[in-house]
């Protein structure tokens, strides 16, 4: 009878310990519900997308965490579109102090003055990238963000209608990154296809922290998504594998009893 018992607590704590050993993964999608700070031109104002939805719709954003791995896939007709109307891939701009937009839902005064100050950015190495040639990949930056004068805007030539005073980009002057990833352009197909996607991956300990905010855009800003996704917490594992060692312990003594 001993035997069993002491079978079944290593068999118990083995499970438990891998279980410990475990990194939490989390995959949570954030839907386009987001608009934006007004456009300049205000016979836009209000409307999700500004211009085709072949050329700047955005979908989703996809998140996923492995332990400190970080990956944002963006989902968006853009891609194929790069450089239409001079405009430029957007960096990636996270905040890990919640999500805190303004305005009320779907947040149509949202902007760089007004709403979500962000902590980091994943800046891209290549804003305008030759598709066509196979520029379809390359590295990014994080950086700490101490000030809102080193985002750049949204903006577009004179005569065009963009969303004015979103985040764009992250001006690096005089800034030191912290970490280094990778971007990369994915399942690129028709011009209207709505399953390419721009994804963001970077391995990195924010800290403890239960929630990340994100927000991307192109440079004209015409469709921006903006969210936040909850950030698994280790302390889950932890509980379930304590809970197995407990119910080890319980079985034990109900054993020796007999």
């Amino acid at each position: 009878m001993r035997k069993l018992t002491k079978s079944i607590l290593v068999s118990v704590l083995a499970v438990s310990a891998i279980l410990l050993t475990m990194s939490p993964t989390n995959a949570y999608t954030i839907y386009d519900s987001y608009v934006g700070g007004t456009p300049n031109n205000t016979s836009w104002y209000g409307k999700d997308l500004i211009g085709e939805n072949s050329l700047f719709q955005v979908n989703k954003m996809e998140v996923s965490h492995s332990g400190s791995a970080l990956v944002v896939d963006i989902y968006t007709t853009y891609l194929n579109n790069i450089g239409q109307y001079q405009t430029q891939l957007g960096d990636l701009f996270i905040s890990t102090d919640g999500w805190k937009p303004f305005g009320s839902a779907p947040y149509k005064d949202d902007t760089m003055a007004d709403g979500e100050k962000w902590e980091y950015a994943l800046v891209m190495d290549n804003h305008l990238p030759s598709i066509s040639t196979g520029q379809n990949s390359g590295n990014v930056y994080l950086y700490g963000i101490t000030s809102t004068s080193q985002i750049e805007a949204s903006s577009a030539p004179s005569g065009y209608v963009y969303r004015a005073r979103q985040e764009v980009q992250l001006n690096t002057t005089s800034l030191t990154s912290i970490a280094t990833g990778t971007w990369s352009i994915g399942n690129l197909g028709t011009a209207s296809d709505e399953d390419d996607y721009l994804r963001f991956a970077i391995n990195f300990g924010f800290g403890p922290i239960s929630e990340l905010g994100f927000h991307w855009t192109m440079s004209c800003g015409n469709d921006v998504i903006e969210g936040s996704a909850p950030v698994p917490e280790p302390a889950t594992m932890l509980l379930l594998g304590t809970g197995l060692i407990g119910l080890a312990g319980f079985g034990r003594k109900r054993l020796l009893k007999k």
